[in-house]
């Protein structure tokens, strides 16, 4: 067992270090600038290969083509030949454009995020709206504290299973 001074020391050294300024993430400097690019100005776009891209539009087809400005692209996409990479640059090239995402100061390095949110309406109390009452969080949900990766998001979490 500790003696009282130790546990007094320990205690001094816990509130000392509790009231270290903690450093704050510089605040960006301006608005993002967004600036239209061109195909040729990615690195090694002329020997990507494009059929794991394809493969990711597709997917994201089965719900983008609801919307009437992705119904053409989408059925253009689930007609290409994967094996035939050149067809499947011209096809990107012509469909799409790139974009270059610079930070307000016009430096290109920084940290972006990116995530899904869904809202979803529930309720406690089974009714005939809501057929399975929410009774609370499930067991197996997990925290993820972000600044452990990344201080300068602090007192951000991600929630998920």
């Amino acid at each position: 067992m500790l003696n009282p001074i130790a546990r007094i020391l320990g205690l001094l050294l816990c509130l000392g270090l509790a009231a270290c300024p903690i450093k704050q993430p510089e605040k960006p400097s301006g608005a993002p600038q967004y600036l239209q690019s061109n195909w040729q100005a990615l690195p090694e776009w002329s020997q990507a290969t494009l059929a794991p891209s394809l493969a990711a539009l597709n997917a994201g087809c089965v719900t983008m083509k609801k919307k009437q400005h992705w119904q053409q692209i989408c059925a253009e996409a689930g007609l290409l030949d994967t094996s035939n990479n050149e067809a499947l640059h011209r096809f990107f090239e012509d469909k799409f454009t790139p974009w270059q995402l610079r930070n307000g100061d016009g430096s290109d390095q920084g940290l972006i995020t990116g995530y899904y949110e869904p809202l979803l309406y529930g309720n406690r109390v089974k009714n005939e709206r809501y057929r399975f009452p929410v009774y609370g969080e499930p067991d197996d949900l997990l925290i993820i504290d972000l600044a452990d990766l990344y201080p300068q998001l602090k007192g951000m979490r991600l929630r998920g299973r």
